[in-house]
């Protein structure tokens, strides 16, 4: 995924300076609900949100992202055969560990492996389960209800061109094809 095919990018990085497009955000929360939140930020709905009032992450921006709470994470999900909390972890960590700098994050989370080869394919199909996996129909909301669309409007009609080139539908299809979400037929996450 390059830097311009996301607006928002939800990712772990080891302690360094950012300028101010690029919010950190810390978390008083245990390591598996901050991979949760961190792959929660990075998903396409989430993206999708975020861009939908602004190209540049401020934290204002961020203050509005849709997020699921940490109850939320936490909470049995059917559709996944655990809590999305335990899901999210091994998924994040494997994105997010490629350099020895993220270590002690590994730690956090009872990783002793050493960091995680940089494979695009992986990486590709680890994003589309997890974007897969925040779809709103997969984690309760309805898409016609005023908590997907806040100000009441419709959503405007938007993909950001690497969808287009790179087939992101059939990526996100492809990561979670079971599922139905919490009211479909109980099927766990192959």
């Amino acid at each position: 995924m390059g830097i311009s095919e996301r607006t928002l990018i939800g990712t772990i990085i080891p302690k360094t300076a950012t300028g101010d497009k690029a919010p950190v955000l810390f978390a008083d929360q245990p390591p598996k609900l901050f991979a949760g939140l961190s792959a929660v930020l990075g998903s396409l709905v989430v993206d999708y949100a975020v861009r939908q009032r602004a190209t540049n992450i401020k934290f204002f921006v961020l203050e509005q992202a849709p997020v699921l709470l940490p109850e939320q994470l936490s909470q049995m999900a059917i559709w996944l055969g655990t809590a999305p909390v335990e899901w999210f972890a091994p998924r994040l960590l494997e994105l997010c560990y490629t350099n020895v700098e993220i270590e002690p994050f590994a730690r956090d989370l009872n990783f002793e492996g050493e960091p995680f080869n940089w494979d695009v394919d992986r990486r590709q199909l680890i994003q589309a389960e997890i974007d897969a996996a925040t779809r709103p129909e997969a984690v309760g909301v309805d898409r016609r209800s005023d908590a997907a669309h806040p100000e009441g409007g419709e959503p405007r009609r938007f993909l950001p061109l690497s969808c287009h080139r790179r087939a992101c539908p059939r990526w996100i299809a492809q990561g979670l094809p079971e599922v139905e979400g919490p009211s479909g037929d109980g099927c766990a996450y192959p």
